[in-house]
């Protein structure tokens, strides 16, 4: 099985095989994980302006959920992953809790600050979060109250 090379701010992502939506585990030969769509690799900085002097704290994943092999989550809830230890290619990311995430499709890259874990974690995407940011406006949250 293939995967088609994407590059997307000068990140090297993949495009998950057709087999990664049907048989979910394939990162690690388990039929544990999550499949999701419209995925984000996050990378969180440590200071609001993101430049040359920007430590990076960690690499998270966001995405929507197509199939949760552990039912911990329905198809359509989006997911905020705790800190990715390891990426794979096939779009594998395995948390530091052991969870194996798998990209269906292709996914981004996004530049967030420590600050912005929390717009992540009540279900804003990243990008709705860097357009809000970019429009001067802050999120509210009517639809997780």
């Amino acid at each position: 099985m293939f995967a088609k090379k994407i590059v997307v701010h000068s990140k090297l992502l993949y495009a998950a095989p057709l087999g990664a939506r049907m048989f979910p585990g394939l990162c690690k030969g388990l039929v544990m994980s999550t499949v999701i769509e419209n995925w984000y690799l996050v990378e969180i900085y440590d200071c609001k302006i993101i430049d040359e002097n920007a430590t990076h704290l960690m690499n998270i994943v966001w995405g929507i959920v197509v199939t949760d092999s552990k039912n911990r989550f329905k198809a359509g809830d989006f997911v905020c992953t705790s800190r990715i230890v390891e990426l794979r290619d096939e779009n594998c990311m395995i948390t530091k809790s052991g969870t194996e995430y798998v990209g269906n499709g292709v996914g981004k890259v996004s530049r967030l600050n420590v600050e912005d874990l929390q717009k992540l974690r009540q279900g804003f995407s990243p990008d709705e979060i860097v357009l809000a940011k970019s429009l001067g406006g802050e999120l509210t949250d009517y639809t997780h109250c």
